[in-house]
C-alpha cells in the first residue's frame, strides 16, 4: 500500500492552471490547500547549496513576520515554532506545522496528512524540495504558451509582451523537463488542456499515484486557501474545469502577438504538444515597429508595477 506523502508540491510557469489542479487535489481526503508560498524558497535553497548549514531561528522569524506571502497564510508565528538554529529536518517539520495550522483555519479535519503547495516556483525548486521532503511528489503543469499569454498579458505583475511571456515559459519548462529526466519516479506531468477535458480521469490517476484514495463521488474543488488580494484574477476557482477555456485565448490574442510567441518557441511547441497554427503577415502588413515591441511593453509594466505594489499595501494593511 502507497503512503500519502507528506507533500504534494505543484509548479509551472505562471497561469498554467498551477491553482486550479490545486483547488481540485484539496478535496482529496486528508489534504490542505494552503495560499502560494514563494517565502519559503530562501530557506530551502540556502539548506540546498550549504549542506549541514543551519538557518538562524530569530532572523527566519524576522523575514517570515515581514513577508506578504506568509501573512496571506493567516496563521499566527509563535517563538516556540521556531529552534535557535534550523537544519533542514527543522524547516521540513516548521512548514508541515504551519501548513496544518492553515487547514485548522479552514475548519479541515485534524488528520491532515498532506500539503498541497502551488507555488508556481516550485517547478524551479523540485531538486531541493525533494531533499527537503525525501517522500514528496512534484506535479508539472504545462499550458499552450499562448494561452498562457493571453491570460498573463492583462495582470499588472509578470511579463509584459508576447515575447517575455514565450521566454518565462520556455525557462519553467526546462526546468520542468529536467526535472522529469532527472527524477521520473517522483513526478508527473499534466497537461492543463487534458485537465480540462478529463478532470476525473486526471485526478483520479493523480490519487493513485500520490497514494491517496479516491473519493466515490466527484471532486469538489476547493477555493478557500486563496488570498483576497489575488481573488480577482482567480475567479473561476471553486468550480470545475471547462473544455471550453482551452480556445479562449483565440479571442484575446492579437494575430501578431500569436505569430510572435510560435517564432520564439520554435519546436519546442510541438514537442511538448502544442502546433503552431498562425498565419503568415498579410500583404502590407507591417512588422512590428518600436511602439509596440518595447515602449508599450515597458509602459504597462511600470504601471502594472504601481497598481501591484498599491494593492499589495492595501492587502497588508488588512492583514494587521
Amino acid at each position: 500500500m502507497t503512503i500519502a506523502p507528506e507533500a504534494v508540491f505543484i509548479g509551472g510557469c505562471p497561469r498554467s492552471g498551477t491553482t486550479l489542479l490545486a483547488s481540485l487535489l484539496g478535496g482529496l481526503p486528508g489534504c490542505v490547500v494552503t495560499p502560494e508560498s514563494q517565502f519559503k524558497q530562501r530557506a530551502v535553497h540556502t539548506l540546498q547549496r550549504h549542506p549541514g548549514s543551519k538557518l538562524r531561528g530569530a532572523e527566519l522569524q524576522r523575514q517570515l513576520s515581514r513577508d506578504l506571502r506568509f501573512q496571506a497564510w493567516r496563521v499566527p508565528l509563535h517563538s516556540d515554532d521556531l529552534e535557535v538554529e534550523l537544519g533542514s529536518e527543522g524547516l521540513r517539520h516548521l512548514l508541515l506545522k504551519l501548513a496544518w495550522r492553515v487547514g485548522t483555519t479552514q475548519g479541515l479535519p485534524t488528520e491532515l496528512t498532506t500539503w498541497i503547495d502551488h507555488t508556481p516556483q516550485n517547478i524551479e525548486s523540485g531538486l531541493a524540495l525533494t531533499k527537503l521532503f525525501p517522500r514528496a511528489r512534484l506535479i508539472h503543469i504545462v499550458r499552450d504558451p499562448r494561452a498562457v499569454a493571453a491570460s498573463l498579458l492583462p495582470l499588472d505583475w509578470g511579463p509584459q509582451s508576447p515575447a517575455g511571456v514565450a521566454e518565462l515559459w520556455r525557462h519553467r519548462l526546462a526546468h520542468g523537463l529536467a526535472l522529469e529526466s532527472a527524477l521520473p519516479e517522483s513526478i508527473r506531468r499534466v497537461h492543463y488542456e487534458q485537465l480540462c477535458r478529463e478532470p476525473d480521469r486526471i485526478l483520479g490517476e493523480l490519487a493513485d499515484w500520490v497514494g491517496i484514495p479516491r473519493p466515490a463521488t466527484p471532486l469538489k474543488p476547493v477555493s478557500g486557501f486563496l488570498p483576497r488580494y489575488t481573488l480577482h484574477q482567480h475567479s473561476l476557482i471553486g468550480s470545475r474545469p471547462l473544455p471550453d477555456r482551452i480556445e479562449a485565448w483565440r479571442d484575446k490574442l492579437a494575430p501578431w502577438q500569436q505569430r510572435q510567441i510560435e517564432t520564439l518557441l520554435g519546436e519546442l511547441m510541438p514537442l511538448v504538444g502544442y502546433q503552431p497554427d498562425s498565419q503568415p503577415m498579410e500583404p502590407g502588413e507591417r512588422p512590428l515597429g518600436p511602439w509596440r515591441r518595447w515602449i508599450m511593453p515597458a509602459g504597462r509594466r511600470v504601471l502594472g508595477q504601481i497598481r501591484h505594489r498599491r494593492r499589495k499595501r492595501l492587502h497588508r494593511g488588512r492583514q494587521k
